[in-house]
């Protein structure tokens, strides 16, 4: 992964922690009632996770929530732009529910630059995307993991928002009785 593709986050004071990874229950104001969407957050951390422990590496992958269930896309890709256009055309195509952007990205926490998992977690319809991130560490056994994620700030929506056939045509009778 180039160094381009790392984002780095500010640490919000009001940081509002969520337990494990494998007990879940996010309960951040963005993502309350969200469902498939707070399964997909969970299944992220937790795929990532296990990708830097097997592989030492994370490639950014999307988690989309459609009708039919979860899907996972991978994003291979030399720039973030690359990875961030890969998304949208991704989102574009399939227009799910909920996604979830994951990756290898790091953090300004209590004075101290680390490393974290980033997920980027919005609904259809959402102006913002919640940003999650799990803090981690690299020892000689690995890597650490911290005990829990926190939401550390809000960034742009990546699934542009479409009008209904019935909002189009509501606008167009509107322009119609006014001509």
């Amino acid at each position: 992964m180039t160094q381009d593709m790392r984002h780095t986050l500010t640490w919000q004071a009001s940081v509002r922690e969520v337990p494990k990874a494998s007990t879940i229950s996010v309960s951040d104001r963005a993502l309350e009632d969200a469902g498939a969407l707070e399964m997909a957050v969970r299944h992220a951390f937790w795929e990532a996770c296990e990708l830097l422990r097997r592989d030492g590496a994370l490639m950014p992958f999307t988690v989309v929530c459609t009708s039919s269930g979860m899907e996972m896309a991978d994003h291979p890709a030399a720039s973030s732009d690359e990875v961030y256009e890969g998304v949208k055309t991704l989102l574009a195509r399939v227009a799910p529910e909920a996604y979830v952007l994951c990756y290898d990205g790091s953090i300004d926490a209590d004075g101290r630059h680390t490393d974290a998992v980033v997920c980027e977690a919005a609904r259809r319809g959402d102006s913002e995307a919640s940003l999650l991130a799990l803090p981690y560490t690299i020892g000689e056994n690995g890597y650490v993991f911290d005990d829990a994620y926190a939401c550390v700030g809000v960034t742009s929506q990546l699934q542009r928002r479409t009008m209904s056939p019935n909002a189009r045509l509501g606008a167009f009778s509107g322009t119609l009785l006014f001509v």
